[in-house]
């Protein structure tokens, strides 16, 4: 068997799917500059930026369709109240980040806001932590390794 036949199904699904992520961003979350309640209201610009940090870092196939998938959960993450809002400096002492975290649909989600030199914060990145009810420090560190509910397996007569 040819070896770009043993990927097919994959490397089809990942261009469908970064295709309609850069539709969505572009459309309707590209138009939307929100003000974001964990932030103290602040404005948070939608640019290409963020797309450009999404799409072009170097990641794997699988870490980018996590990351796209995710994608229409970020806005209910930055119009969340109650985000879990963690700050830092950026090794390079200019700029500044802000990692909300959220549960959206039983998911826990994180927006990665960005400002440089004080200026206005832009959206950044997002990332499919995993499933949860609450977030604790496993779902803080690591993106999900997979992105649905576990099945709680098959119960038959004969196993029972």
């Amino acid at each position: 068997m040819k070896q770009d036949l043993t990927n097919i199904f994959f490397d089809e699904t990942f261009k469908l799917t970064a295709e309609i992520a850069r539709k969505y961003y572009f459309g309707s979350f590209g138009k939307w500059d929100p003000e974001v309640p964990a932030l103290e209201n602040n404005k948070v610009n939608i640019s290409e930026e963020g797309w450009s940090h999404l799409h072009h870092k170097a990641r794997s196939k699988v870490e980018m369709l996590t990351r796209y998938f995710a994608l229409p959960k970020a806005a209910a993450v930055l119009l969340c109240k109650e985000a879990v809002v963690e700050y830092r400096k950026g090794d390079d002492r200019k700029s500044e980040f802000w990692a909300l975290f959220a549960d959206v649909d039983g998911v826990i989600i994180k927006v990665v806001v960005r400002s440089i030199n004080g200026g206005t914060k832009h959206f950044y990145s997002v990332v499919w932590q995993g499933e949860g009810k609450e977030l604790n420090e496993d779902n803080k560190k690591r993106a999900a390794s997979r992105l649905y509910p576990r099945c709680g397996g098959i119960n038959t007569p004969q196993l029972s």
